[in-house]
């Protein structure tokens, strides 16, 4: 059992702001956009958490990540892939892989966010076409995030 799936649940609520977490704490601060985001399209509630709790997951992830930060280092893999590994409800991965690309696109994609969303999306098996299947996100929304070969292909 990894450290993560100790913390919470396997497919619970708390996974799946855990990996939100990551990815908003990536470049090391907070966008109001992004927040934002999450309460208007109401992705927390469609993923069961509420928003402080929510909110206290970010906190400790944004302060992690400003720490490293400081000290040189990067994220930990490691750490990614157990919490990603705690999500194996597949719409549960679909539902968080979709947030993610929106999300990403708040800031303009930068290379880390990028970087982020398709390690996840590679984990886990989502393509951008998985995404316009299973949740009618149109192809050019991926383009931020894979290349326009593999959007197209």
């Amino acid at each position: 059992m990894t450290k993560t799936s100790r913390t919470y649940g396997r497919n619970s609520p708390e996974a799946a702001a855990h990996v939100i977490a990551a990815l908003i704490a990536q470049d090391g601060r907070l966008d109001w956009r992004e927040i934002e985001f999450l309460d208007g399209a109401g992705a927390l509630q469609v993923l069961g958490i509420e928003r402080g709790r929510f909110m206290e997951v970010l906190s400790r992830y944004l302060g992690a990540r400003l720490g490293a930060m400081a000290a040189g280092r990067r994220a930990g893999a490691g750490r990614l892939d157990a919490e990603l590994d705690a999500i194996d409800d597949r719409t549960t991965q679909l539902v968080v892989a979709a947030m993610l690309l929106y999300l990403a696109e708040i800031d303009g994609t930068q290379v880390e966010e990028r970087d982020f969303v398709q390690r996840v999306w590679e984990r886990w098996n989502v393509t951008p076409q998985i995404l316009e299947r299973e949740m009618k996100i149109p192809l050019a929304r991926s383009r931020a995030v894979y290349s326009p070969a593999a959007v197209t292909a």
